[in-house]
């Protein structure tokens, strides 16, 4: 699997040499297809403009007409391999929230982003199954580390080539290369959010 990654000052731009298998819960092409990649937009932690639109820009500004498009105030960039799987991730955590509780009132920004790129042949069943491995591995990385599963806005890709798998599970080898690479980039991720909010209070 062969992509280029651009880093800009406003984000972050991932292309695919050739389109790949994709589902993600993003709002800017987002659903199942395939894709030529995909971009992340870094926004202000007040930012209230209409992100449809934004995102709507930046692809045409950049001729992204078939990219997945994301948007962050995450201003970072994690990364592990594990085996065949390469795993990206923006991390922001200041409003972490339990499903079923009360989120609502929870008005910071801040959000979990994960890219998820798999070198193996999955079908539609597989690429979905890959993508609750990857969900299922954030949630406890991130409920371990912080006490809750989630912010109130991540959000999720996972790209593969096309084929005929229709297994990536846990007992799978690439459900535990996902596994493995998802909580490492969490553990990291909270490890420097809490640093961050250790030496600002220094």
């Amino acid at each position: 699997m062969i992509y280029s990654l651009k880093r800009l000052e406003s984000g972050l731009i991932v292309t695919f040499y050739e389109p790949l298998y994709t589902i993600s819960s993003a709002i800017h092409n987002g659903g199942i297809g395939f894709r030529d990649g995909f971009f992340v937009i870094y926004v202000d932690k007040n930012y209230s403009a209409n992100a449809y639109e934004d995102l709507r820009s930046f692809a045409m500004h950049h001729a992204l007409e078939n990219h997945v498009g994301f948007m962050t105030a995450a201003w970072n960039l994690y990364y592990h391999k594990e085996g065949i799987v390469k795993v990206y991730a923006n991390i922001g955590l200041d409003n972490l929230c339990v499903p079923g509780e009360d989120c609502l009132k929870n008005k910071t920004v801040g959000t979990v982003n994960i890219y998820v790129l798999i070198d193996h042949p999955l079908s539609t069943v597989g690429l979905i199954n890959a993508l609750c491995t990857a969900m299922e591995a954030k949630a406890y990385a991130l409920t371990k580390l912080t006490g809750a599963p989630s912010t109130t806005s991540d959000a999720c890709m996972v790209s593969s080539i096309k084929g005929e798998e229709d297994f990536a599970g846990s007992a799978t080898d690439v459900g535990r290369n996902i596994g493995v690479a998802v909580r490492k980039i969490i553990e990291e991720g909270v490890r420097s959010y809490l640093l961050r909010d250790w030496l600002s209070d220094a």
